[in-house]
Formats: structure tokens, C-alpha cells, sequence
């Protein structure tokens, strides 16, 4: 009998990612014998599927779904037996515990990295495809999740295709190509397959040239057709760990109190030890600081003055006494050399003065920080967050998830979408956000990383119950083809990310430089500090989204960081 094969592939890209889903006919026995043995445990005949019933989101009721209490203990357990029936149904706009499943599942202490939305991507266009318990399966999984329409760019990519052997093209029913085509935009393409070249041609267009080879030509010579999706995405920071910024007004580092102009030239790309290993890292440092001391109000405009006064008076050698206050120059701007009488001095603070309080008055409630980023930390994490540039009309935000008191496999094991979602919801942004009454500075680093990841992702579909598809005897698949035995043979899902100073997928560094110089006289008072170490040298999670839609584009763990000499993103001299 005549194989029957099609390929459906998923290629979601930050360097890279890409799913394939085979699809076989049913007397490939020899070939699927392992398949069939993990299945066929576990496949039952069901007339209906137990729908679950979500209560609506309601400004007096708490936002919950009824879910099987005890899944985070389950998972814990045994996370390969247990995720079928614990995985709440995807739901748009909030992180779900799909989108957590796999990092449940695949954990061995190395880095791990797959796309969510790709995933629901290939499933939610399979499941087009499929009917009766095979199609209840997919929907029970993806709920009623609907793929965001993403507008394409320069720095963002996503397309959806449905390749054809050119024999097989009336083998397709009109009605699966003309559901493609309206909800995800589906390019049609007819192939000889002879090679992979056009399918890699398209690909490499897709994912913005970042993946030139997806698929050997062994990979295509017995398929009849093949559905690709190709998702990409090279996108920079709003602003760089990495970048002379010159002259910035930002409040001082030591007292906290001034809006004043600061000068400053340091390496926010160095190298850390990370997990105790002793050996060097490369990270990006950063530094906030948020001033919510209302200086005026607590010691008092005349108080303020009346100090001011008597320090410059030290300062400029009118009265004894020493100076707490400083400079290179008076604020006449004549040097300190110069005499100077009483009189002369106090006709400068009269001009002085009010500038002084206006400044102290701006300075409260500032944020001032070396890089833009969130914050959330208590007792059991430090959390960091920065925003990508916005291209089109979407941003992506990076959030990184460090467990304080746990190894990460152990807190991924106890948390879910909720505990997840509590945390992205809460995180600092604004002053109004953090402690009154103190000045707070956030200091730490975290580490770059760029590596790749292989998901097995048939293992993890079939333990999340998606497991009809894979059996020959079981699978539907009816409305793709009428030709009989189609079945889904295998998985993959690969991923590639880079994670540096300039961004996401960036392509270069930028060199800090600085300068000095003498500047007027200031005073700078004691202000209470609050001192926060957000400090990233254990292993950690991460997740890529969506702000507006909350599609989570990426997410993983990372166990290795970027090793300094192998860092080729920074020229040696930046470090």
C-alpha cells in the first residue's frame, strides 16, 4: 500500500525554534511500535468528553477555575502520569498552566527553553483538522484559546503555510485549506519534494533569514504534505545594558537627594561566578533607584537653608568650621582661591537657594536607574523585568524568576499559573510602588545566556492526554483527508535564544565611555537608604510575553549561563 506521510512543523524563533508532527499511514507498524506500546495503555473509548465550567471574572468574586485541587502535589509526584488531568484549559490573556507543563515535565537541572505559542500554534491548526475524540482531546488541552492575528515587521515575523505534493493536491479537502487560509492567513504551496530547499527558502524568509535549513531532504521525500508555521522575532532592548549615556539626571548614589547632574562610566557588562561554580559569566549589571523621602517636608525649607548657609560659608573660608558640602568651584564659579567676603556669599545663596529646594522638590518620587526595569522580590524569589521596544502595536517583556529559599526544580514543581500570574502583576515599576519615607536602590546583575534546547514534545502531548492522534488505530483525522490511517508519527520542538545587553536576538555591543570634570558647589544631605540585592547567581526561570495579549512566546530555565570566554557579543575591552 502507498505511504501516506505529511509533515506538520512549527517554527517559532527567538534564534530559532521548530515542531514537526509526522503523519503516517496506519500500517507503518514496525516504524511506530514504541508509539503504539506508550498509547495503547493509555487510549480508551470515550461517547463524550466532561466539559468544565469556568465561573466568569466579576468585580466582586475572586477570578478562579475549578480545577482538580490537588495538582501542584500530582505534578510534583509524577509530573509524565499525572499533567493529563491537572493542565487547566488555555485560556486567553493570563498566563495558564499549559503554558507551564513542559517545564514540569523535561526538568534535569541543564537549560530549557520551547515556545508556548508555538505549540498552541501546531495544536490549534491540527485540531482544524481532527474530529470526534482526537479533535476532544486537542480542545480539552487548548480550551477555548484563539491564536493572536500579529501584524508582521522588520523585527517580528509570523506565517502560517500548507505544503502539498503536487500528486497528492486533490488528496486535501478544499474545506481544510479554505480554514486555514481564513483563520490563520495559510499560504498554500505545491511541491514536488525532491528536496527541502523550498520549504527552507520559506522558512529562512519567515524567520527574518535566522533559520537558513530547517528540514533535510530526507525529511521530505515520502511526505504528501507538510504545515509549517515560522515565527520570529530580533528585537532590542528600549534601552541597553550597554551604551554611553553621557550626562544624565539621575538622583546621587551616596545621599540620594539631588536631581543633580552626574557623570558616570562603569561596566554594566562584566563577569560573575553563578551556582558556586568559580568559574567567570558574563552579566549585565543595573541599578534603580526610587526616591520617595520628602526631604523638604522632614527637615523644612528654612531648616534646609539655614544649613545650607552655614556649610558654604565653611566652604568659601567666610566662618571656620568644615565643610560638608563641596566642589571644585564656588557657586560664582570663581575658584576657591578667590576671596571672598560675607556679603558676596550671601548674595550668591540668595540666587542659589530657591534653585536648590525646586531641585529637592523634583527629586521626590524620582526613579532613577543605570538600565529601565521591574522589580518584585519577597521571601521566596527576586524577580527582574524589562520591556523590549515596541514594534507595530506589540511589546515583549522579559521576566526572569529566581527562587530564594528552594532549588528551582523545587519551586517550578510547587507553583502554577496563579502563583505566576500574582507575581507579573505585581511588579514595581512606578515609585508609588515601593516604600515611603526611604530612599530605596535596587542593585544586581543577570546573566546572558544563549543556547538550545530540543523538547520532546510527542513524550509530553501524549502524558498531557493528547494521545488519540498518535495511534494509528485511534486517530481522526478526517478533515484533512479522506485517505485512511492518517496518524500523527512524531513530535519535535527545537529552540535556539540569545538573551544579551542589546536585546533579544541582538547583533552588537555598544562601548561605555565617560568623562569628568570640576563642578560648583553642592550639599548633599543623609537621606534613610533601603538597600535591595536583586542579585541573579543561582540558577533561574524566564518568561518572553506578550504585555497586551499575554501570549507567552518563550519560556525556560536557565542552569549555564553565557561562559565569558565564549562571549563573543562585547568586544574584550567592553568588559
Amino acid at each position: 500500500m502507498k505511504k501516506i506521510i505529511a509533515l506538520i512543523a512549527v517554527i517559532c524563533v527567538l534564534a530559532g525554534v521548530s515542531t514537526y508532527l509526522f503523519i503516517s499511514q496506519k500500517n507503518m507498524e514496525k516504524e511506530l511500535a514504541e508509539l503504539r506500546t506508550i498509547a495503547q495503555d493509555n487510549v480508551t473509548t470515550q461517547n463524550s468528553i466532561e466539559e468544565k465550567e469556568e465561573t466568569e471574572k466579576n468585580e466582586k468574586e475572586s477570578d478562579e477555575v475549578n480545577t482538580n485541587e490537588n495538582s501542584e502535589d500530582n505534578i510534583s509526584n509524577n509530573a509524565q502520569n499525572s499533567l493529563e488531568n491537572e493542565v487547566k484549559p488555555v485560556i486567553k490573556n493570563e498566563l495558564s498552566d499549559f503554558d507551564l507543563s513542559f517545564l514540569k515535565m523535561e526538568q534535569d537541572e541543564k537549560n530549557l527553553v520551547y515556545s508556548p505559542l508555538s505549540i498552541k500554534y501546531a495544536l490549534k491548526m491540527l485540531e482544524e483538522g481532527a474530529e470526534g475524540e482526537s479533535k476532544a482531546q486537542i480542545s480539552k488541552l487548548v480550551g477555548e484559546y484563539t491564536p493572536t492575528q500579529y501584524k508582521n515587521n522588520e523585527h517580528m515575523s509570523l506565517a502560517n503555510s500548507l505544503w502539498v505534493r503536487d500528486t497528492f493536491k486533490d488528496k486535501i479537502k478544499q474545506s481544510y485549506i479554505d480554514t486555514l487560509d481564513a483563520k490563520y492567513a495559510a499560504e498554500l504551496k505545491f511541491d514536488s519534494f525532491k528536496n527541502a530547499s523550498n520549504i527552507n527558502g520559506w522558512v529562512k524568509n519567515k524567520t527574518l533569514g535566522i533559520i537558513p535549513n530547517i528540514l533535510q531532504d530526507n525529511d521530505v521525500e515520502e511526505l504528501n504534505f507538510a504545515l509549517i508555521n515560522a515565527l520570529a522575532i530580533d528585537m532590542e532592548w528600549i534601552q541597553k545594558f550597554t551604551q554611553d549615556r553621557g550626562e544624565s539626571t539621575y538622583p546621587s548614589t551616596e545621599y540620594e537627594h539631588e536631581a543633580g547632574i552626574d557623570v558616570y562610566d562603569y561596566p554594566v557588562v562584566s563577569k560573575k561566578d553563578f551556582n558556586e561554580s568559580n568559574k567567570e559569566y558574563s552579566v549585565m549589571e543595573f541599578t534603580k533607584v526610587v526616591n520617595n523621602y520628602d526631604i523638604i517636608k522632614e527637615i523644612g525649607e528654612e531648616k534646609i537653608k539655614e544649613i545650607v548657609t552655614d556649610d558654604y560659608l565653611k566652604f568659601v573660608g567666610v566662618i571656620d568650621g568644615e565643610s560638608v558640602g563641596g566642589g571644585d568651584f564656588t557657586l560664582g564659579g570663581s575658584e576657591i582661591g578667590t576671596q571672598y567676603t560675607k556679603e558676596m556669599a550671601e548674595k550668591e545663596l540668595d540666587k542659589y537657594l530657591p534653585k536648590y529646594l525646586e531641585e529637592l522638590g523634583k527629586n521626590y518620587h524620582l526613579v532613577g536607574d543605570t538600565t529601565d526595569f521591574g522589580v518584585y522580590y519577597d521571601d521566596d524569589v527576586k524577580v527582574f523585568q524589562k520591556e523590549l521596544k515596541k514594534y507595530g502595536n506589540t511589546t515583549l517583556e522579559f521576566i526572569g524568576i529566581m527562587p530564594i529559599k528552594t532549588s528551582l526544580d523545587q519551586y517550578i514543581d510547587s507553583i502554577n499559573n496563579e502563583k505566576i500570574n500574582n507575581i507579573i502583576n505585581n511588579i514595581k515599576t512606578k515609585a508609588k510602588d515601593f516604600e515611603e519615607g526611604v530612599v530605596t536602590r535596587i542593585t544586581g546583575f543577570i546573566p546572558k545566556f544563549i543556547f538550545e534546547y530540543s523538547l520532546d514534545l510527542k513524550k509530553g502531548l501524549i502524558n498531557l492526554n493528547v494521545k488519540n492522534v498518535f495511534d494509528s488505530e485511534h486517530a481522526e483525522l478526517s478533515n484533512i483527508s479522506d485517505v485512511e490511517g492518517i496518524f500523527i508519527a512524531d513530535a519535535k520542538h527545537k529552540t535556539n535564544i540569545e538573551f544579551t545587553q542589546d536585546g533579544i536576538k541582538a547583533a552588537a555591543a555598544t562601548t561605555l565611555t565617560g568623562a569628568g570634570g570640576g563642578s560648583p558647589y553642592n550639599y548633599y544631605f543623609k537621606v534613610p537608604v533601603k538597600e535591595i540585592d536583586l542579585t541573579f547567581n543561582k540558577p533561574y526561570m524566564f518568561i518572553i510575553y506578550d504585555k497586551e495579549n499575554k501570549d507567552v512566546w518563550f519560556i525556560g530555565s536557565v542552569y549555564e549561563p553565557l561562559r565569558y570566554d565564549e562571549d563573543t557579543t562585547v568586544a574584550s575591552d567592553d568588559f
